[in-house]
């Protein structure tokens, strides 16, 4: 989830969207899926909403900046997907397979 520092929230993401979905929003489909009829056999492509971290500041009322990755590690393995796009990825599935919207990043914010 993105955390304020300073006064802002900073991110290394291009501007680039994330498709992040709620561990009780998986666990449900995952639910769904082990006891429900019809999935036998299906593969799915759980994502959530699509967020990004400018949005996510505009949410929360601070200025948004852009920085550079702080250097190796996960987080900037991972900044680098994102900018690529890798995660903008979407799927109706999880929607689909709860039978409602997925939580929301934005949302979650909001509350």
């Amino acid at each position: 989830m993105p955390q304020v520092s300073g006064g802002e929230l900073a991110g290394s993401t291009g501007g680039r969207g994330l498709n992040t979905a709620f561990r009780s929003d998986l666990a449900e489909a995952a639910v769904q899926v082990l006891t429900g009829d019809g999935h036998p056999g299906r593969a799915y492509d759980f994502t959530g909403p699509l967020w990004t971290y400018r949005e996510a500041a505009e949410v929360l009322g601070v200025p948004y900046r852009e920085v550079p990755d702080a250097g190796p590690g996960p987080m900037s393995w991972l900044n680098v997907q994102v900018r690529a796009g890798a995660l903008e990825f979407q799927s109706p599935d999880l929607a689909h397979v709860l039978g409602r919207p997925a939580e929301s990043m934005l949302d979650r914010l909001r509350e």
